[in-house]
């Protein structure tokens, strides 16, 4: 989106035509108003603190954090830092990035919207990005079910320990809800 609005601040420029060809957007002149919105901001917000909370759970983990659920044989149950406020605060910050990833780009004013809404005729956009909407979607749904099967792996390894934890940390996902 920084290119682009680049580009139709300095259209005469020789990369902005790269962009244009690039983006196969006419010109400057396409009738698309770039703006950044304040829900655009709370997206791009949304996104960044949801990516710095995983950053934060990979850290607090350690050596103990794996993209796939396994325990190791050092394997030590975590409850401290983002694990004292829900069981599954990668989760979180993964669902937080989505729906930020969402309000930034369909968001009136961000290329996304702007394009399709200037070229409704070039449908491939809209599908492709459809699809990749819906899968997202599906992951973050994906989570819930996936947080279950961990908390019974981790309970039947830690046992009390982790039933102790649960009680003080009642949530996996999302304080209040899930």
């Amino acid at each position: 989106e920084c290119a682009v609005i680049l580009a139709s601040h300095y259209p005469t420029h020789s990369i902005s035509h790269k962009v244009f060809a690039l983006l196969h957007i006419p010109s400057a002149q396409s009738g698309m108003h770039l703006a950044f919105t304040p829900l655009a901001a709370i997206g791009l917000t949304l996104s960044i603190l949801g990516g710095l909370l995983r950053m934060y759970c990979f850290d607090t983990l350690g050596h103990f954090f794996t993209f796939d659920f396994c325990i190791r044989r050092d394997h030590k149950l975590i409850t401290t830092g983002p694990y004292s406020i829900v069981r599954h605060p990668s989760y979180s910050g993964f669902i937080f990035a989505y729906i930020g990833m969402v309000l930034a780009h369909l968001t009136p004013g961000a290329l996304l919207t702007e394009y399709l809404t200037a070229f409704p005729g070039r449908f491939y956009v809209k599908e492709v990005m459809s699809i990749w909407f819906v899968l997202r979607a599906m992951r973050c749904a994906f989570w819930v079910p996936r947080s279950k099967e961990e908390d019974e792996g981790l309970k039947k390894t830690f046992g009390k320990e982790w039933v102790a934890w649960a009680a003080r940390v009642k949530y996996r996902i999302i304080p209040g809800v899930i």
